[in-house]
């Protein structure tokens, strides 16, 4: 009887130490994963977003069994193979978007428009690589298109204006606000055609075409100074309010029928008033400036 106790209490040992080594090797490997994940993670940041928290493994502290630290094993190694292969995936897109970088950099005029971010070769920053024509729509004329290379960003503290508490966009000091119809160039076609419709008035002659290439330039002009002036990137107070002041004046003087220092008159104080909104229009976009003209700011 004596020998039966001590064999079974000799199993029992046996199965404890075995459970106690399954436990050990478990844990090990429970944080191999979990310094493999933070590893990832690190790899991953800010290039691609990967599943940071995760579920506890019990609902209060005790000891896990056997089959609770395989799961929790199990959950880890599914979350390292899909970091791993989100991290793969990102790097053949950041390897195709280098290679087109590339491509681009060597003949710009085969890739017209096409805009490579920062981000998206794996790079740090907001800027941007943009194949654009040298000298607007002269140089689309011309085929002399360049890589253009944009390092701007938001600056901290603009992001607010003064007094109001609430976040208002900025616009980055560096880009351009895109057209509300996409990467197309519609504004420099538009200003284009208006200068082949004067030169082509001024040869020949014909003041209609001449008055029609003032009248395209000067709307595709207008339509690029509007988007930037209510973007922040640039400020166009004194153009916009002199367009307002001859819209009113040829109103006053042709439509109402005044003589000319009445619509003169009637004029200057539309431009008093249109600059005096549009200045401020242009501080609440731009975060407070007065003005922006290339790299001045006020």
């Amino acid at each position: 009887m004596a020998g039966l106790l001590q064999t079974e209490e000799c199993r029992e040992s046996r199965v404890e130490a075995g459970e106690r080594l399954a436990r050990a090797e478990l844990r090990r490997q429970i944080g191999r994963l979990e310094s493999e994940l933070a590893g990832l993670r690190g790899e991953a940041f800010g290039r691609v977003e990967l599943e940071v928290a995760s579920a506890a493994a019990v609902a209060g502290p005790r000891l896990l069994g056997l089959g609770e630290l395989e799961r929790q094993r199990d959950a880890l190694a599914d979350r390292a193979a899909a970091a791993r292969e989100a991290l793969a995936a990102r790097s053949r897109a950041e390897a195709d978007s280098l290679g087109l970088l590339g491509r681009m950099r060597e003949a710009p005029g085969d890739y017209r428009w096409v805009q490579i971010s920062r981000a998206e070769v794996g790079e740090p920053g907001c800027g941007h690589w943009h194949s654009r024509p040298r000298f607007g729509p002269i140089g689309m004329l011309m085929g002399w298109w360049r890589v253009k290379v944009s390092s701007g960003c938001p600056l901290a503290g603009r992001l607010a204006a003064v007094g109001s508490g609430k976040a208002r966009r900025v616009g980055s000091p560096d880009q351009r606000p895109p057209a509300p119809w996409g990467s197309a160039p519609l504004a420099e076609l538009v200003i284009l055609a208006g200068i082949v419709s004067l030169v082509v008035g001024i040869v020949g002659g014909h003041p209609t075409a001449i008055g029609l290439g003032v009248a395209l330039a000067g709307l595709g002009g207008l339509e690029v100074a509007i988007r930037e002036h209510f973007a922040g990137y640039r400020s166009h107070t004194s153009l916009l309010a002199g367009f307002v002041f001859v819209v009113t004046v040829g109103l006053v003087y042709y439509v109402g029928d005044q003589i000319l220092l009445v619509g003169l008159g009637a004029g200057a104080v539309a431009f008093a008033i249109a600059y005096y909104l549009l200045r401020r229009a242009f501080q609440r976009a731009s975060g407070g400036y007065g003005f922006r003209i290339g790299g001045m700011r006020g």
